[in-house]
């Protein structure tokens, strides 16, 4: 992941001349932290305790570069879609999906980084929950944001955009439910549901859909990997929104086996029309059961 999407063009928020920020950022390997007479191993236990707060290194470094900065403009889209109780129809639940990915590659041969399974398979599943919850009628009570959001391979640019930016109050959010690389196979042998209930209302919700779809709710196999911390919900949570991304797991097929290892963050992560889809309808589905049901809900 540093390797392929880290050691590029790194893009940021523009911020205020006002405010202070770091004069660099950058990654350091062990074998230079150890030659600078750093204790690895006792930091990284550090950093694995509850509380862990940043010290000083007490090392100075000179570094030799060329950097250029360019400004760029991207775009969060957005579509609303009211409620129908006058008293909640201004609350909403929010969907959310990014639509960027990494461009081209330096490699010989094909460089584009085509994004089908992450995360063209979010997008897709976003349009036509849209589609869904707009040929509703009556609508629920509450309303729905649909959000495509920029910047997620960057470091989720766009969603911590919207969270500073957006266009309802926050406040209104009862939900988040975000969709990010959903690989298509048959019908998966569970889910996750990574995030928080921070209103402790949604859960019950979780657990009444997978119930339904006949998928057990699963812990996080790789929690390691840091899949709660990179993905868009995690812009939302921090902002304080009850928000879970849905991933599914133990997807039957060969893609499915194979993306991980061969096609993730790599020009090969392509559409074939040999996919099979049920594993992308069946997570479409329960995402938008919960969120009818919490917009819906007394």
């Amino acid at each position: 992941v540093v390797e392929n999407s880290w050691a590029r063009e790194d893009i940021q928020l523009e911020r205020d001349a006002a405010v202070a920020a770091l004069r660099l950022a950058a990654w350091i390997t062990s074998d230079a932290a150890k030659r600078a007479g750093l204790d690895v191993d006792a930091m990284l236990r550090s950093a694995d305790a509850r509380g862990f707060v940043g010290a000083a290194l007490g090392k100075t470094v000179t570094v030799d570069l060329k950097a250029t900065v360019r400004r760029i403009e991207s775009q969060n889209v957005v579509a609303r879609v009211g409620g129908s109780d006058p008293t909640v129809g201004d609350e909403h639940v929010l969907y959310s999906a990014h639509w960027d990915h990494l461009g081209t590659g330096s490699q010989a041969g094909d460089r584009i980084f085509n994004g089908a399974v992450d995360n063209a398979t979010g997008c897709a599943m976003l349009i036509e929950m849209a589609r869904a919850w707009m040929s509703i009628d009556p609508k629920p009570r509450r309303g729905a944001l649909f959000v495509a959001v920029t910047g997620e391979e960057s470091g989720l640019r766009g969603s911590d955009y919207y969270s500073r930016h957006p266009v309802v109050p926050l406040t209104s959010l009862i939900l988040n439910l975000n969709v990010d690389g959903i690989v298509p196979g048959g019908k998966p042998g569970g889910i996750l549901a990574l995030g928080e209930d921070k209103a402790k209302k949604a859960w019950p919700l979780v657990e009444e859909a997978a119930r339904r779809f006949g998928l057990p709710l699963l812990p996080d196999p790789k929690p390691e990997a840091g899949g709660m911390f990179r993905s868009d919900h995690f812009s939302f949570l921090k902002a304080g929104v009850s928000s879970y991304s849905l991933i599914p797991v133990d997807v039957p097929g060969e893609w499915a086996r194979e993306y991980n290892g061969k096609r993730y963050h790599q020009p090969s992560d392509e559409y074939s029309a040999s996919w099979d889809m049920t594993s992308n309808e069946v997570v479409a589905k329960m995402a938008l059961s919960i969120g009818l049901n919490a917009a819906s809900r007394r």
